[in-house]
């Protein structure tokens, strides 16, 4: 699993194995134009700070990993997605792609593609709007 007894322990306690709890994680996305973007992210650990991201695919933004990492992120548009590509600052061969799209039916669809590293995995996460 590469993560720690302690860390697995603290997100458990933070709900994130729990239905109920993970129901209450959300996220708040505000678009200026084409340009830029804002998200706010809420889980049962609290609320983070607004992130501003340009959308030049060229502007890149610094951020923690969930498991501490340093990652320096880039995103843009391609077609009606939302590309965002996070690098490892120590070792860029690693890192995530997440395409973000909305259906037809209003839901996100947020596919996560692992980038290098010792095995390749994709996730695909929906969310409904509320």
């Amino acid at each position: 699993m590469n993560v720690g007894w302690v860390k697995r322990t603290a997100a458990k306690a933070a709900g994130f194995w729990n239905k109920a709890e993970s129901y209450k994680y959300k996220v708040k996305i505000e678009q200026t134009g084409d340009e830029k973007m804002t998200t706010t992210t809420t889980n049962p650990m609290g609320t983070k700070a607004p992130v501003e991201v340009v959308l030049d695919g060229k502007s890149e933004i610094e951020m923690d990993s969930p498991e501490g990492t340093k990652m320096r992120a880039t995103c843009h548009w391609e077609g009606t997605a939302l590309v965002t590509k996070a690098r490892n600052v120590d070792d860029s061969t690693k890192g995530i792609d997440i395409f973000r799209t909305l259906e037809d039916d209003g839901t996100m669809r947020v596919v996560l593609s692992v980038v290098g590293g010792k095995s390749a995995a994709k996730c695909t996460r929906v969310f409904k709007k509320q």
